[in-house]
């Protein structure tokens, strides 16, 4: 994916930890997004516990899913279908500051913001800074 900034910068994104890239959640969405995690969270250990694991796994996924995968990675495909549904990207250019967010998760469709200071590398982790 690559955007092309108004100030003739590419911004690109083709790998993993950029510094110039975020997530964010909606105020409005960030509930929906916890407690259905929490709750999805919360029926799998029970499900474990009561010996229907086969059960939550057709429920929350598919009857095709594979029934034998390591508990990380059911987690893992459960946390990437939320971020589908809720989380949106934005970009920094490193160039002009300008942020870029995506305005809906399923779009590739984003609208730009310019700062009004020269501060930069705002989407750094907390790690790198």
């Amino acid at each position: 994916m690559k955007i092309r900034c108004l100030c003739d910068n590419i911004i690109y994104d083709q790998r993993e930890d950029l510094p110039y890239k975020a997530e964010y959640i909606p105020d409005q969405d960030y509930e929906a997004d916890k407690g259905t995690t929490i709750r999805f969270l919360a029926e799998m250990i029970r499900s474990w516990a009561a010996g229907e694991w086969e059960k939550f796994l057709d429920t929350h996924f598919s009857v095709k899913y594979p029934h034998d995968l390591p508990i990380d990675s059911i987690v893992s495909d459960f946390l990437t279908r939320q971020e589908i549904l809720f989380r949106h990207n934005m970009y920094e250019c490193d160039t002009c500051g300008r942020l870029w967010l995506q305005t809906h998760p399923d779009k590739d469709e984003y609208v730009s913001y310019l700062p009004e200071t020269e501060e930069r590398g705002l989407l750094r982790g907390r790690l790198s800074r």
